[in-house]
């Protein structure tokens, strides 16, 4: 029985639809739960004449009869444990692309978005997220995610090209030094993270259950265990709420069990504040490029000095303001880890118990999330008890592996810091032309070359250098001081170590590496930086909470 204002859900509560699609600063729903899926002494779990005709649920389990929420609430537990579908249509999912469409609007804003999926029986990624954590990190991690290795791969492409095209002469000079590889390589990554359009099927709850009919409303999360089955991997978008929330330790458990035992599973587990970080690292980097190619060409006149300091100002309060998200995270995961390895079902979050589970805006009584997850865990795993050691035992090792091991892989790092070739390129693009023009081998041919390999070092060596360091010292440094002032001490604290270990990286390039004798010269960065790279990545990572 539909109220007569349509109402936006997300699995847990209804909230009502607004027509301007304005930012949305409360907490939305964390699953549908319409006043269609209320008590049947209030109402009606599912009007008969509306149940749909391929629904294996017996008609008398929809009987307006019954007698009170919490049989309804079995019922709905009862078919939603057995991960059927209510009828094949209603399954959905949606292209990435459409999520992003007006900078994300489907995630920040709301309205009803179910017209942008569409039926399908299978798809990519399921996206399990709490509605308490920050939107506009969410939205950063997966513009990041989805579009990250597109605008790197092709900003890297035209940055080549701009080498070559300068070295060619087909491209001008400016006092013979070249801006190009790095101005348009800036531009190209930022086109290529607004333009292009990922083709991957995911589910979103909020676009692919409708927010308006509740009928459909009830089918989607009558079947949401047959869309859990679906979904290739599950795409966790983590938060320090996601692990007090109920309905997400339950998506997470309810996958791993629609998975066979003998079965791989896939499950990606980023924390949403990781797009935001790289997207500014990325910016940091920028900003030091252009600070070093006025260090390097542009030093002759006291406004480029002071561009420069403003640049190299900016870089350094990003970095600092990245260490300080860093030790935010590593403490967010020591929390995580207690919330999990102390987890009961009666102490985890639902929005239904903090409204007294009532239909919002009324006196009817509604069904409890707390009792259909409490029957589909009987069902799966034989008891509550049973759960709760597989939550506090498998799903914590899950979570403690993904969160402190592999928080980013080596590429999402070089994703994050291709403006550190770009620079080089720029720096050698002089020596190529000059080897075009006279055609003939020189020493300056071979600092050309030189700067090539140093470009690549840095980019793919040097980075993920600082960043496993800047890391582990994250770790180490994580308590939160009482005085805010000390607490940012430490955060710089924290950085310190990362600019001298870079600083000692651009004093062996520039200083020691052209006293040595060709080929040493050329190869002494990379015969440096590989083996101190591998070395980091592999006994430097995060050590595991107990």
């Amino acid at each position: 029985m539909a109220s007569s204002e349509p109402a936006a859900a997300v699995l847990g509560h209804t909230e009502p639809l607004e027509v301007d699609f304005c930012i949305d600063e409360s907490v939305p729903l964390e699953r549908p739960a319409s006043d269609s899926i209320r008590s049947p002494a209030g109402g009606h779990l599912v009007k008969q004449s509306e149940a749909p005709h391929t629904c294996d649920v017996p008609a008398q389990e929809f009987d307006d009869t019954a007698p009170d929420p919490r049989v309804a609430a079995r019922l709905v537990g009862d078919f939603l444990s057995r991960m059927h579908v209510t009828r094949p249509e209603i399954i959905r999912a949606v292209p990435v692309r459409k999520i992003f469409r007006g900078l994300a609007r489907p995630l920040r804003a709301k309205g009803d978005y179910y017209h942008l999926s569409r039926v399908s029986s299978s798809f990519g990624a399921f996206w399990s997220h709490s509605w308490h954590g920050s939107v506009c990190r969410k939205i950063f991690t997966v513009f990041f995610f989805h579009k990250g290795t597109a605008a790197t791969i092709l900003s890297a492409l035209a940055a080549i090209f701009c080498y070559i095209a300068f070295g060619l002469g087909i491209l001008p000079a400016e006092d013979g030094h070249s801006w190009w590889c790095l101005s348009i390589g800036c531009v190209t990554y930022v086109l290529g993270m607004l333009v292009w359009q990922p083709q991957q099927l995911v589910f979103l709850d909020r676009v692919c259950i409708s927010q308006c009919d509740t009928v459909l409303q009830t089918e989607g999360l009558l079947s949401l265990g047959a869309i859990l089955k679906s979904a290739d991997y599950m795409l966790v978008l983590w938060d320090s709420s996601w692990a007090r929330r109920l309905w997400c330790i339950f998506e997470l458990a309810a996958f791993l069990h629609s998975r066979s035992p003998r079965e791989k599973t896939h499950i990606s587990i980023r924390p949403t504040m990781l797009g935001f970080a790289i997207c500014a690292s990325w910016f940091a980097c920028m900003l030091g490029g252009f600070a070093l190619h006025t260090v390097l060409f542009a030093l002759s006149d006291g406004y480029s000095f002071h561009a420069y300091l403003i640049f190299m100002a900016c870089c350094f309060v990003i970095f600092w303001y990245i260490a300080h998200l860093a030790r935010e995270y590593c403490r967010d995961i020591h929390t995580m880890c207690k919330q999990i390895r102390h987890f009961s079902i009666t102490r985890a979050e639902c929005c239904c118990c903090s409204t007294d589970h009532k239909v919002p805006g009324s006196d009817i009584p509604g069904t409890c999330d707390r009792v259909i997850i409490l029957h589909c865990i009987k069902t799966w795993f034989g008891s509550v008890e049973a759960f709760e050691h597989y939550v506090q035992n498998e799903v914590y090792d899950l979570l403690v592996d993904q969160l402190s091991n592999h928080v980013i892989s080596y590429w999402r790092l070089a994703e994050a810091s291709p403006v550190l070739f770009w620079v080089n390129l720029d720096r050698a693009a002089p020596n190529l032309r000059l080897f075009f023009q006279s055609g003939v081998s020189q020493p300056s041919h071979l600092v050309g070359s030189l700067l090539f390999l140093n470009g690549l070092c840095f980019w793919l060596g040097v980075f993920p250098i600082l960043f496993r360091v800047l890391f582990r010292l994250a770790w180490i440094l994580q308590a939160e001081c009482a005085c805010q002032t000390l607490d940012w001490l430490k955060s710089l604290l924290t950085l310190l170590p990362a600019i001298l270990i870079f600083s000692l990286f651009i004093l062996v390039e520039t200083v020691l590496l052209p006293l040595l004798p060709a080929p040493l010269n050329l190869i002494g960065l990379t015969l440096i930086t590989i083996p101190l790279a591998a070395l980091a990545w592999n006994c430097l990572s995060v050590p595991l909470p107990h």
